[in-house]
């Protein structure tokens, strides 16, 4: 005759510790995922600081009746100060990376370091997550 006593233990036991694992990944998944949603809303922010950028310049040539044109350096000014106080716990080494003008649209591209999921169990403590945002002049003269 064979004694299974304990046995109901182990598996309860193996249950619990297999239920807390997954709960962890999931929060530490949800977290970044919240944090790549807090990235994209700083790249839309750049995006539209920088698509308030108007050559006034290129106007007076243009005449009336263009679409309103950027000025790149100008765009790229306002996107870097829009992103220059943000202050998210979340976010280490936050830096825009590419600022494209193209005719009355802007693409601002940003990316920043965040602790990685499941940290003891990830080759690094942390990944760099990238969003981009465009932003067009709606307003024609």
């Amino acid at each position: 005759m064979k004694c299974d006593d304990g046995t109901v233990l182990v598996q309860a036991v193996g249950g619990l510790l297999l239920a807390a694992l997954v709960s962890v990944a999931m929060l530490d998944l949800g977290t970044l995922h919240l944090t790549r949603t807090a990235l994209s809303t700083i790249a839309t922010d750049a995006a539209l600081a920088a698509s308030t950028a108007i050559d006034v310049d290129a106007i007076y040539e243009q005449g009336v009746g263009a679409a309103l044109p950027l000025d790149p350096t100008l765009a790229a000014n306002r996107a870097l100060a829009s992103v220059m106080f943000v202050s998210d716990p979340r976010l280490h080494d936050l830096r825009i990376d590419d600022v494209d003008v193209i005719g009355d649209a802007v693409r601002v591209q940003v990316s920043a370091l965040v602790d990685a999921p499941l940290r003891g169990l990830a080759a690094s403590d942390a990944v760099r997550l990238h969003a981009a945002a465009t932003a067009t002049v709606p307003t024609r003269f």
